[in-house]
């Protein structure tokens, strides 16, 4: 499966609080959204999307999982937009087994 975020326009002075913010905008959330989704607290996104705090190893990776972006892309690793699954999960860690 492919998943295509829109409207992320790359420039290479996208910090990680730019890109977790449009990463929720492109795919229509509020912060609201993000806390009943995720349980990290208002406060927290907040200060994420205003660059006031770096999020956690850990919630960075559920943001991204939301999003549906590589931690790559949120930490200006990387400027691609479409990601799939095997690369996410890749990104993640984690092993992915492939039916036949």
């Amino acid at each position: 499966m492919t998943t295509q975020v829109k409207d992320l326009p790359e420039t290479q002075s996208d910090t990680v609080a730019t890109r977790l913010r449009k990463s929720r905008d492109a795919i229509g959330l509020t912060r609201a959204d993000v806390v009943k989704e995720t349980g990290i607290p208002a406060k927290s996104i907040e200060k994420f999307e205003n660059g006031n705090q770096e999020p956690s190893v850990s919630r960075l990776v559920t943001l991204c999982k939301l999003y549906d972006v590589t931690e790559a892309y949120i930490l200006g690793q990387e400027n691609a937009q479409v990601i799939d699954d095997a690369t996410k999960a890749e990104d993640c860690g984690a092993t992915i087994k492939m039916r036949e």
